[in-house]
């Protein structure tokens, strides 16, 4: 074999190897692009599953504030009755006793409320919140369950000392009032309970009469429950309140959770 074809021969061997270093160059690198690729699909399917289960949560968080508020509602209408029609008890008949006295008693409910929030911890937890492209949305997403748990901390903290302390040491621990069931209070399951309170209780059981009739129209104890009711009656507009806004706030969230999820789909 002469030494042109020997080099012949070695010229086509390289450019074989070239050829096949090539092949095997580019088959890595499109491997390692259909893996990003398939990633970011697994990623977006991710993105969209916990934003589903987000949204999901906001709206029970909306229905449970609206039903927080119009408990609210109820409970301050109640208390500023009883200040209205206690605040002159000479214009007090027996036949508006019962109804005050019933308004009294509205007035010691409250509500614990808890929004849920397992999509948020999901999104956290996951590492799905990073990969939401649209950062005001990550960051309303974000703000929104900061400013829900505080709403949540202040709401307890209110029911806790309105009604808890303030209202109960005045109107139950004073023993002005006696706590007895009522029919038609219109609260769920406080209505359930009465019910079936007065059921277990038996056709037998008479009311005693509530002290707070004895009470003078100038007692310091009078003033004492007056201020206590009006506490308690601004507490729950003020939760009422609170309510609306953090209502509107995950309304707004659920909107932009649509228009991006909408994104993504296109």
């Amino acid at each position: 074999m002469t030494l042109r074809q020997q080099f012949s021969l070695l010229k086509k061997s390289a450019g074989r190897v070239v050829l096949e270093a090539f092949v095997i160059v580019i088959s890595i690198l499109l491997a390692f692009g259909i893996d990003a690729w398939w990633q970011e699909r697994l990623d977006l399917a991710d993105v969209q599953e916990s934003l589903t289960v987000l949204r999901r949560d906001l709206v029970d968080a909306v229905h449970q504030l609206e039903e927080y508020q119009q408990f609210s509602k109820q409970t301050a209408i109640a208390s500023l009755a009883a200040v209205s029609a206690l605040s002159e008890p000479s214009a007090i008949t027996e036949d508006k006793q019962a109804k005050i006295e019933t308004d009294l008693i509205r007035s010691t409910y409250r509500r614990t409320i808890r929004l849920p929030r397992a999509g948020y911890t999901d999104l956290l937890n996951t590492g799905n919140l990073g990969k939401i492209e649209n950062r005001v949305l990550r960051d309303k997403i974000v703000q929104y369950h900061e400013a829900a748990e505080r709403t949540e901390e202040i709401l307890e903290k209110n029911s806790a000392l309105f009604t808890d302390n303030i209202l109960k040491d005045a109107l139950i621990s004073s023993g002005l009032i006696n706590v007895y069931p009522r029919k038609n209070l219109g609260v769920d399951i406080q209505q359930k309970r009465d019910t079936r309170l007065l059921e277990y209780m038996g056709d037998d059981f008479i009311e005693q009469p509530n002290r707070i009739w004895q009470l003078e129209p100038n007692s310091q104890q009078l003033y004492i429950v007056l201020a206590a009711l009006f506490q308690n009656g601004r507490g729950a507009v003020t939760a009422e309140v609170i309510s609306e806004g953090t209502v509107s706030h995950a309304l707004s969230l659920i909107d932009d959770i649509d228009g991006y999820l909408k994104e993504l789909q296109n």
